[in-house]
């Protein structure tokens, strides 16, 4: 009988600790969250910075060709950010 004593008691503080940490974890989340919110409106973006890169392979092209290819690339990627 004193095993499931034990048992019970060891049941009931790991709850209580995750419960506890679980909590924890909630609390500062949402403090996170309210802090980064905050510091997104204070902040305002001037210059577009795009989220992908584009890699051009190049070698000994002639400097026309590659100015038409990068043109290009950037005509693209400010249609993507429209969308």
């Amino acid at each position: 009988m004193e095993w499931m004593k034990a048992i019970i008691v060891f049941i009931a503080v790991y709850a209580v600790l995750t419960f506890g940490y679980l909590m924890y974890r909630y609390f500062f989340s949402v403090i996170h969250s309210v802090i980064e919110l905050s510091h997104h409106v204070k902040r305002k973006k001037t210059i577009f910075t795009p989220k992908v890169s584009i890699i051009i392979p190049c070698y000994n092209e002639e400097p026309q060709d590659l100015e038409k290819c990068i043109v290009s690339a950037v005509i693209i990627l400010t249609q993507i950010k429209r969308l």
